[in-house]
């Protein structure tokens, strides 16, 4: 489809537009709708609102510090373990320092 002198003036007419306050999702439906219901599947094209794709982003980053959290967690408790388990006073010092050692590296 090619745009013909008109279109191409409505088209600048409108990007010279003040859109701020147009809410994005209405537009995200006018692109889904435009689409053929059979191809946008195939394209996987699909609009998503912000605030879900905020939420994805949030989830994607908190995943890979969950771990390293739950990791620093077990290295704190064996250490802390040890600690408490033992009499000797600088094996008590040490297994404290690593648990701080690692609670401070996460």
């Amino acid at each position: 489809m090619s745009l013909d002198g008109d279109d191409i003036a409505i088209a600048l007419k409108a990007a010279r537009l003040d859109w701020a306050e147009v809410d994005p999702s209405i537009l995200g439906t006018l692109f889904e709708r435009g689409l053929d219901p059979d191809k946008r599947s195939q394209l996987g094209a699909h609009y998503t609102d912000r605030e879900k794709d905020h939420d994805d982003r949030r989830s994607r980053h908190r995943a890979p510090l969950r771990a390293e959290w739950e990791a620093a967690k077990t290295q704190i408790s064996i250490s802390l373990e040890k600690a408490n388990a033992t009499k000797n006073a600088s094996v008590r010092t040490k297994a404290r320092d690593q648990a701080t050692a690692a609670y401070r590296g996460f």
